[in-house]
């Protein structure tokens, strides 16, 4: 006669089961991660100065705007 289970072993039998279920393994060699980690740093570097060079071009945009409309402000004001 086979002995029955405890419900309280049961339950973390089941709970270890669906941690294993969750879990992903992957294999890889430390060259091709840091090949990988490298490129990803080197893509997001790249952005940055992306973003710096849009947010610079911007920042001379208002600036322009800025000055037009004070101009043609001070130029209504001078008006009336």
């Amino acid at each position: 006669m086979a002995e029955r289970i405890p419900p309280e072993l049961q339950t973390r039998i089941a709970q270890l089961q669906q941690l294993q279920e969750q879990l992903i393994l992957v294999k890889t060699s430390k060259e091709d991660l840091m090949k990988e980690l490298t490129e990803k740093k080197e893509i997001l570097e790249l952005r940055k100065r992306t973003l710096e060079k849009q947010e610079s071009f911007l920042q001379k945009q208002f600036e322009d705007l800025r000055k037009k409309v004070t101009e043609e402000l001070m130029k209504t004001y001078r008006r009336t």
